[in-house]
């Protein structure tokens, strides 16, 4: 029973860190895309990256959403909160004060 268990462990560790494996990463999505979504489909794709805990494509998507839109609090919200998960804190700062 123990060396059942002890299995069962190593094989959900296994499973686990499978996805930082040498060719499990994601394809960058290309600028040029992300240019031409609109700013809601930005959001909505930025909130769906940080969801999946891919910081930096959520960044990616709240700069490019921010480009477009540089008045909108809700996303400098959102890009600080994505910065802060990243332990990018000199950044974070500056998008979750701005007014």
């Amino acid at each position: 029973m123990r060396h059942l268990m002890l299995r069962l462990l190593l094989v959900a560790v296994v499973v686990g860190f499978a996805e930082y494996g040498a060719g499990a990463t994601e394809p960058q999505v290309a600028q040029s895309s992300m240019n031409a979504m609109t700013v809601s489909q930005l959001e909505k794709a930025g909130d769906a990256a940080r969801f999946q805990k891919d910081y930096e494509l959520a960044i990616q998507y709240f700069a490019t959403a921010l480009r477009k839109d540089p008045r909108n609090a809700l996303i400098y919200n959102k890009m600080g909160l994505a910065k802060l998960k990243n332990n990018d804190s000199k950044e974070r700062g500056k998008h979750s004060r701005r007014q």
